[in-house]
């Protein structure tokens, strides 16, 4: 598989947003008009737009871009973010992603959003599927490979899913 690099977490980004050195993998946003809601700060729904949309361009750079339901992909099982500070219109955001664990099926990443320092931490419990027949299939191992030599990931012999 031809990768496209993704990545936009530089030295000059990590020290701008105070980001410390067990996040690899980070993606660049800007807070639109359309995120703003009627306090003036970013809706907390954005949070997990740019979640997402990190965690796509995560595995797009492991090889695995999200284009076809007949091929197998994340599916979201659960989702959490503890926020820390508001964010208001055109702040620039980083959002970092990380593997922490992995299990045959299911694996989960952890999320912080940053700009000038912590705004949140999030993480999301993914589940590998084929959605076009909503089967469970397991991580391919390349997969499994870069989410462990990039992040440490850890195999879990009895994960939750």
């Amino acid at each position: 598989m031809i990768k496209t690099q993704r990545n936009e977490l530089s030295a000059e980004l990590r020290e701008r947003h105070q980001i410390g050195a067990d996040w690899k993998f980070g993606r660049r946003f800007n807070v639109r008009w359309s995120e703003v809601d009627s306090f003036s700060h970013a809706n907390h729904t954005s949070h997990f737009g740019w979640i997402e949309e990190t965690r796509n361009l995560y595995l797009a750079d492991a090889g695995y871009p999200l284009r076809d339901k007949s091929v197998p992909g994340p599916i979201v099982r659960e989702v959490g973010c503890i926020y820390e500070r508001s964010l208001l219109l055109e702040d620039d955001v980083l959002v970092t992603a990380r593997t922490e664990w992995l299990g045959r099926t299911s694996f989960r990443m952890n999320y912080a959003v940053w700009s000038e320092g912590l705004i949140a931490n999030a993480f999301a419990i993914c589940i590998w599927m084929l959605s076009s027949d909503a089967s469970k299939r397991p991580i391919p191992q390349d997969l499994r490979s870069y989410m462990q030599a990039l992040d440490g990931a850890i195999e879990r012999s009895n994960p939750q899913p």
